[in-house]
């Protein structure tokens, strides 16, 4: 007898295990069938193994976090310094160890909230008696770094406190004014004698503080994907380096002031592959430098994604912010800073006092115990690069370096990334990903819950109450609230706050060549107001089911319709006349027919004996595959009345557009 166990098992063969699968697809394409692409464009096999290409470890550089446990940040501000003040207080009552004290007049739309300093006092006011010594305080200075550090500076010393003995992360990463203004202010040069000037400064009284870093999160929230943020954060590195050492800085001087911060992803994985990735990628650039390796390893900081968020069913926002925090923490982020499930309406121009004290307070507290619960109750801090090992982790880490590093190569071969901006190559590849998301999201391959799919026109409002299971009394705050939520709503798709950021920005002209930061669900967000302008946005539908066999195919249908805000009343219509005679007297714009495939025919000849009652140019429309209903569109033989059918991955947009259009024409006389 074997002292093995596992002796009487042989070991699984892919190649056995392929054949098994081809056979179970019955003829079917299996690259097509089980391989898919993700979020990044990288390919997702079926079966990972040991054999894998890019399925060994990639080394110890993709694993290390430069602190024990993160950091958890908060960036909420609010419209006045007394109200931010108090937030703050709060939160670090609560657990946040980091505050975010980037100005408003630098402003970033992902954010929650951002604090409205303009000089040191007022800064100085805003931190009052916060227990700075304790925090670590962060600033996304971008291309205002001399003014912000010496603003910061003289307001911690009026506040009596020793600038050089505190932990202070001013982000200043001046390559991420390019997407929200087009330009820098006062050109390279300048930036980067200011740079080196500030950098002269920290080495003699600041030794702290890191001045510089390369930030992704702009250009995630832009629409860049994962491989485009990880060559723009490279190439922000190498650029700065480039810039500073051309005046006399010591490379080795410059990495210990220097940080990094990158956007969730939507994906679980994607998010884990990206992080890992850029340690790996940073770790070959500053080799190339040669730096040591203490010197490479870098803090990083992870943000979750305001563009993944919704207007719409905002409770599930919560949903995606908790699985991308998850995510960053697996992934070894030293500081997490999670966004609020009201993101997509209280943006830096309204401000949490855009909404119900009740709703802003919620949803500052979760923003700022998510990340305690993962450390402090999911001990995700406690392991140390949990994907490490995964065959799938390990060739998604490889796949996305890889595609980083072609592109951190293009930027080169243009001349860095002031020439790669300014020749277009970054614009290209912001057009370029904003078509392929759009061509996803329109078919269906790209998958929002509660916005494109799983849909729930009935969903319950916000909270108007206190009495939420498990949540204690929230305190009213003073300033003034919106009615209700969906006022918030309407203000925050009515105003146009991109046209404030060259303003604000403190430049004189506008920039034209800024790229827009839209919110994945836009698009569906305007169809859905569309709908809800209507008095009635509801079609009627002939269903023929006899036994109920049809429920997923009319289920399917209404989903599709929910999307752009349609409800579908339902008729059975049993024999077929009587219902679809008192249907068709109210001479409907369109009307959807869900019968089997066989049965398709004969209802659509019943709906032929009617069509007297039907208006010229009504549409009917059918659910179900293109392979069965186009036939029945090439022998359609009523050239008055259009025919179409919708299908799992037909055109939603346009399509739901259309049906909007029909409908506002109200029905036909």
């Amino acid at each position: 007898m074997s002292s093995d166990p596992f002796s009487r098992f042989p070991r699984a063969e892919f190649a056995r295990w392929r054949e098994l699968a081809e056979a179970a697809l019955a003829g079917a394409d299996f690259d097509r069938s089980l391989r898919g692409k993700d979020s990044a464009g990288l390919i997702t096999d079926p079966v990972y193994t040991e054999d894998s290409p890019g399925a060994q470890p990639v080394g110890e550089a993709a694993r290390h976090r430069t602190t024990r446990a993160w950091h958890i940040l908060q960036d909420l501000g609010a419209p006045d310094t007394g109200e931010t003040r108090r937030v703050f207080e709060e939160a670090v009552e609560q657990g946040v160890d980091a505050l975010d004290l980037s100005p408003l007049w630098l402003p970033a739309p992902w954010k929650s909230g951002q604090p409205d300093w303009r000089d040191a006092d007022s800064l100085a006011a805003l931190l009052g008696s916060l227990p700075i010594e304790r925090l670590e305080l962060w600033m996304d200075t971008r291309d205002a770094l001399l003014p912000c550090a010496g603003m910061l500076r003289q307001a911690l010393e009026q506040t009596g406190h020793e600038a050089g003995a505190l932990r202070v992360r001013l982000l200043s990463d001046p390559y991420t004014a390019l997407p929200l203004t087009g330009s820098v202010r006062g050109g390279w040069a300048r930036v980067w004698q200011q740079a080196n000037s500030l950098l002269q400064w920290g080495h003699r009284g600041l030794p702290a503080w890191h001045f510089f870093g390369a930030d992704g999160q702009p250009w995630h929230e832009v629409g860049l994907g994962a491989a485009e943020e990880l060559a723009l954060v490279l190439a922000s590195l190498h650029g700065q380096l480039r810039g500073l050492t051309a005046l006399g800085a010591d490379p080795a001087g410059v990495m210990h002031h220097f940080s990094t911060a990158l956007a969730c992803d939507r994906e679980f994985f994607t998010t884990i592959a990206k992080f890992r990735a850029l340690r790996v990628l940073i770790d070959q650039v500053l080799e190339g430098w040669g730096l040591p390796e203490e010197s490479r390893r870098l803090p990083l900081r992870a943000r979750t994604s305001w563009r993944e968020l919704s207007l719409l069913d905002p409770w599930s926002n919560q949903l995606r912010l908790s699985n991308q925090l998850a995510a960053a923490a697996c992934a070894g982020a030293d500081c997490l800073c999670c966004g609020t499930w009201l993101d997509g309406i209280s943006h830096w121009q309204h401000g949490m006092a855009a909404l119900p004290a009740r709703d802003r307070r919620l949803a500052r507290r979760l923003a700022r115990t998510t990340p305690a619960l993962v450390r402090h109750e999911a001990f995700l801090e406690r392991v140390d690069d949990p994907g490490g090992g995964s065959w799938f982790i390990e060739n998604r880490t490889r796949m996305l370096a890889e595609a980083a590093w072609q592109k951190f190569q293009q930027i080169e071969e243009a001349g860095g990334l002031e020439q790669a901006w300014s020749t277009g190559l970054v614009a290209t590849w912001h057009r370029e990903a904003a078509e392929a998301e759009h061509k996803a999201l329109a078919h269906g391959r790209r998958i929002l819950v509660g916005v494109n799919r799983y849909v729930n026109l009935a969903a319950p409002s916000l909270p108007e109450s206190t009495g939420t299971t498990g949540i204690p009394p929230l305190d009213d705050e003073e300033g003034e609230d919106c009615t209700s939520l969906e006022e918030a709503f309407e203000r925050a798709a009515s105003e146009d706050w991109r046209s404030l950021l060259p303003s604000l920005a403190g430049r004189e002209e506008a920039c034209g060549t800024a790229l827009a930061c839209t919110r994945v669900a836009e698009p569906f967000e305007a169809l859905r107001r569309r709908a809800a302008r209507l008095e009635n946005a509801v079609l009627p539908m002939l269903r023929l089911d006899s036994d109920g066999s049809l429920r997923a195919r009319s289920d399917f249908l209404t989903q599709f319709l929910a999307v752009g805000g349609i409800s579908v009343e339902a008729h059975d219509a049993g024999n077929g006349e009587s219902v679809a005679a008192t249907l068709l007297a109210g001479r409907p714009p369109v009307l959807l027919l869900c019968a089997a495939d066989a049965a398709y025919p004969g209802m659509l000849e019943g709906v032929l004996s009617l069509r007297d009652s039907l208006s010229p140019g009504t549409r009917l429309i059918l659910a179900g595959h293109p392979r069965v209903l186009e036939p029945l569109l090439g022998t359609w033989a009523d050239p008055a009345h259009r025919l179409e059918y919708i299908h799992l991955n037909g055109e939603q947009l346009d399509r739901l557009a259309g049906l909007l259009d029909e409908l506002e024409g109200g029905p036909r006389g």
